[in-house]
C-alpha cells in the first residue's frame, strides 16, 4: 500500500473476515482480496458466507466500505438486508497526539508548546 502520491508501491493483499455481531462473534467467512483497501469488498465479503450457515439480515462495516454505488447495488440485490456503513472516519479528523514519522517527512515539524513534541522531534515536558 502506498502512504501517500509519493511513495513507493508494493504489491498488497487484504484479508478480510465477516463475523457474527449478534452473540457468538465467531469468524463465519473469511477470504483475502487483491484490493488494497475496503472499498468494493463488502458484497463480496457478504457472499463469502457459506450458505450453510444462512444469510445474514443486516450487515454492519466501517467507512472504508462506504462506496455509494456498491452499497446501492446491494441494496437492490438483497432488498431485505439492512445496511449500516459508517460514512464518516473520526480518527481521519483528529489531530495526532504524537508525530511519528521521521521530522524531514513532516511538512510543518510541530511546535514546542502544547503539542508535547519539540522542533527536534523530542518529546517535550509540559508545566
Amino acid at each position: 500500500m502506498r502512504k501517500n502520491q509519493r511513495e513507493g508501491y508494493s504489491q498488497s493483499y487484504n484479508a478480510q473476515v465477516v463475523v457474527d455481531a449478534e452473540g457468538s462473534q465467531l469468524i463465519v467467512a473469511q477470504r483475502v482480496s487483491d484490493s488494497a483497501t475496503d472499498a468494493g469488498q463488502l458484497e463480496p465479503d457478504v457472499q463469502s458466507i457459506p450458505q450453510e450457515l444462512g444469510q445474514p439480515t443486516a450487515v454492519l462495516a466501517d467507512c472504508g466500505y462506504a462506496a455509494k454505488a456498491d452499497l446501492q447495488r446491494l441494496g437492490r440485490e438483497r432488498p431485505g438486508l439492512e445496511l449500516d456503513v459508517s460514512v464518516y472516519r473520526e480518527d481521519a479528523h483528529a489531530q495526532r497526539r504524537y508525530e511519528y514519522r521521521p521530522l524531514d517527512k513532516v511538512k510543518n515539524p510541530p511546535e514546542a508548546e502544547g503539542s508535547g513534541i519539540g522542533g527536534d522531534g523530542r518529546e517535550t515536558e509540559e508545566s
